[in-house]
């Protein structure tokens, strides 16, 4: 099965995304409690604009135990997909779970902004972009505003 399972990611990873979905399809029938195969098959729907299918998989794969190294792919994955599905209250719901989990991920955080302001929560997802800015700047210009900065944040 591990075998089969790198062979259905490499063939996502060269785009030959019918061929990774329809091998990783046969994989969850044999293997429905393994969390790799659901997180593998949800990318694969993912990444081929069938964001509807991924939802299922991505859900199974949090439930059923999926590795740390890939949980925070999969919340913002399945994050991401229900904002684009217009499932914005899960979607939030779902994002603030990976946050939880995983508190210093700044991609999560972002995620979360887009769906606040699709809420339209726009001081939330105002305030989450600029403790972003402030955190990540490199630019020494914005960097000595940082104290009026976290004050409008």
């Amino acid at each position: 099965m591990k075998r089969e399972l790198q062979r259905a990611v490499q063939l996502r990873k060269r785009g030959r995304l019918n061929a990774a979905i329809k091998l990783l399809v046969q994989l969850q029938k044999r293997n429905p409690m393994n969390p790799n195969v659901h997180y593998e098959l949800a990318s694969a729907y993912d990444i081929s604009g069938q964001e509807r299918k991924a939802v299922g998989p991505y859900t199974r794969s949090l439930k059923l135990g999926l590795r740390k190294s890939e949980r925070k792919s999969a919340y913002l994955g399945l994050g991401s997909t229900l904002r684009c599905l217009g499932e914005l209250k899960t979607s939030k719901e779902v994002l603030v779970k990976g946050i939880r989990e995983f508190p210093t991920d700044r991609p999560l955080r972002v995620f979360l902004a887009l769906t606040e302001r699709d809420l339209r929560n726009f001081k939330a997802a105002f305030k989450i972009l600029m403790i972003e800015l402030i955190e990540t700047t490199r630019s020494a210009d914005i960097a000595s505003y940082k104290r009026a900065l976290f004050r409008y944040a």
